[in-house]
């Protein structure tokens, strides 16, 4: 049984407990938020797992890595697209197995059949947008980036790619890591007021999510 020191403790954590302070924490909690959301929207069907759908989900997200609402949308349909096939490829066999081949089986095979065409456009095309979104946002946040940089004083034509054009990952990181240190080390010398924790998180946000 709990104290009644136990649930003041308790209390009081909670009271210190803020959640996700930055604008990434942030962000990364409403899209967790949404994205339960959407997939309660999804009707399951009486044979069909709730954990099984959601592990399914789950893999589409951690394939597409949506960032913002709408991708998280988008990438929802395609997941809920994805089982749909899954569906009907499952009630065709359910269909063949009955052993009873006759005018109104072929009739139901042929309406899954086209169903399962249209869906399958349905995610081609929802891929395509998706790829195009990810692509537009990733050439903004590098812009704000170099754009952040640029203001803070980093050395001229840094940028988050090699020199063959691919993102740099680790080593770009610890590239404005030192670069920020350096920059803060030369304002303080010279008596000027350094990086601020919001500029500098916003830097170290905008390089994560570069590489």
């Amino acid at each position: 049984m709990t104290s009644a020191k136990q649930i003041e403790a308790n209390q009081a954590n909670a009271q210190h407990s803020t959640g996700p302070r930055t604008e990434e924490g942030k962000s990364h909690t409403r899209l967790n938020a949404l994205k339960h959301g959407l997939r309660g929207l999804m009707h399951l069907l009486p044979d069909e797992d709730q954990l099984e759908y959601a592990g399914h989900c789950e893999g589409i997200y951690n394939s597409l890595e949506p960032a913002t609402e709408l991708e998280a949308r988008l990438a929802q349909s395609i997941a809920d697209d994805y089982w749909r096939t899954q569906r009907i490829r499952r009630l065709e066999q359910n269909l063949l197995n009955s052993n009873q081949l006759n005018q109104d089986l072929l009739k139901q095979l042929n309406l899954l059949s086209l169903y399962e065409s249209r869906i399958t456009r349905n995610i081609k095309t929802n891929n395509a947008e998706y790829r195009r979104l990810q692509s537009d946002r990733r050439a903004r946040e590098q812009a704000e980036l170099h754009e952040l940089m640029e203001d803070a004083g980093f050395s001229p034509g840094a940028t988050p790619e090699n020199d063959n054009g691919s993102v740099r990952s680790t080593s770009f990181i610890e590239y404005v890591e030192n670069e920020i240190a350096e920059i803060n080390r030369f304002r303080k010398d010279a008596g000027t007021p350094e990086l601020t924790p919001e500029v500098i998180e916003k830097i170290r946000q905008g390089a994560r999510q570069a590489a």
